[in-house]
């Protein structure tokens, strides 16, 4: 979290769009919650479907 907590707090790097990736499921859900309240962020349980890394990038950065 202390990587996410200076990315968040420096001007330059504030607004960059992180997923986040784990194979633990329960941490993720922790995960989701400190993201969402550092700023524009998404989650991803491994393994995953390319599907769905495709829509948590379009969710983060819009449609190509």
């Amino acid at each position: 979290w202390d990587l996410l907590e200076t990315l968040h707090q420096s001007p330059s790097t504030r607004g960059i769009p992180l997923l986040l990736t784990s194979t633990t499921p329960s941490l993720l859900k922790q995960a989701e919650a400190e993201a969402a309240s550092l700023g524009n962020h998404r989650t991803l349980v491994k393994p995953f479907d390319v599907d769905v890394l495709l829509e948590r990038v379009q969710e983060l950065i819009g449609p190509a």
